[in-house]
């Protein structure tokens, strides 16, 4: 009866997880229809655009064809309109790697890690499975098989994780037990696997922390230029706000960025574009 109940909780977590991630996006893109379009919005797309973004946002790339119509009234180049965006907001995807963790270490110190991670990546599937196959719009494409597979990688990653880290430290009674004493006959070597990934754990922190902190430092020496570049869009209260919803979801991706160019490699933001320290090419 507790593995059922372990397995029927950490189900619930992924639904949780899942419905707190669409409904971030479902409710201010419901006010943006509101008060963009009004009654006569197209309800239709709502769902689908949400749906998109949602696996958008665990790392599902969006194959775009701007329409003839819109190429007119907006006097884009026609070879501008077909795209790919694949740089993801990881909002979104921390957020459901966090969550999982945490429902992975609540099923390790209920005793049935293994069970709880299984079931509550199933049941993540299934609601991906659901998103991605009534996501559909006729302007972006989404691949079925990524939209499926790549958010419930990411649960599954998660919940592992945190599940495997409580159950290595206090015991699970089954296959990591065992490893924890062949890990320990090794003698001085033992306790080397555990101190290599608790100082590669220190090492992220360390270096997102340091990154985070590059990103603040920029961001208040910088801040004339992004006020300008916000006043040059001459976008009203409703096209401002959407815009800094956007930029609040990629303040993780704008992080990993800032580690890529402490570090040196830099990153790209597009086909034939650089950013590094040697140099920047856009």
């Amino acid at each position: 009866m507790q593995r059922l109940l372990v397995a029927l909780l950490a189900a619930f977590d992924a639904a949780i997880a899942a419905a707190v991630g669409l409904v971030v996006l479902l409710a201010p893109l419901t006010l943006l229809w509101t008060l963009s379009f009004g009654v006569t919005a197209d309800w239709g797309a709502l769902w689908p655009l949400t749906g998109s973004l949602w696996q958008f946002g665990h790392g599902v790339p969006l194959s775009i064809d701007v329409s003839t119509e819109v190429l007119r009234a907006t006097g884009i180049a026609p070879d501008a309109a077909a795209f790919t965006l694949s740089v993801t907001p990881l909002a979104f995807l921390v957020f459901t790697l966090l969550f999982a963790a945490r429902s992975g270490a609540r099923a390790a110190r209920a005793g049935a890690w293994l069970l709880g991670t299984l079931s509550g990546s199933l049941a993540f599937a299934a609601i991906a499975t659901g998103v991605a196959l009534t996501s559909h719009l006729a302007a972006v494409e989404t691949p079925v098989a990524e939209g499926i597979l790549l958010p419930t990688a990411v649960y599954l990653v998660g919940a592992a994780c945190g599940a495997v880290r409580i159950a290595w430290e206090d015991g699970d009674g089954g296959v990591l037990d065992r490893i924890h004493d062949v890990v320990d006959s090794w003698g001085d070597w033992g306790p080397v696997p555990s101190a290599a990934v608790r100082g590669a754990a220190f090492a992220v922190v360390g270096v997102t922390a340091v990154s985070a902190v590059a990103v603040a430092v920029l961001v208040a020496a910088r801040g004339g230029e992004m006020v300008a570049l916000f006043q040059a869009a001459r976008v009203d209260a409703l096209g401002a706000g959407v815009i800094t919803l956007g930029h609040l979801a990629y303040l993780p991706t704008i992080i990993v960025w800032a580690a890529s160019w402490l570090a040196g490699p830099g990153f790209a933001v597009g086909v034939g574009t650089a950013v590094s320290p040697a140099g920047t090419q856009l």
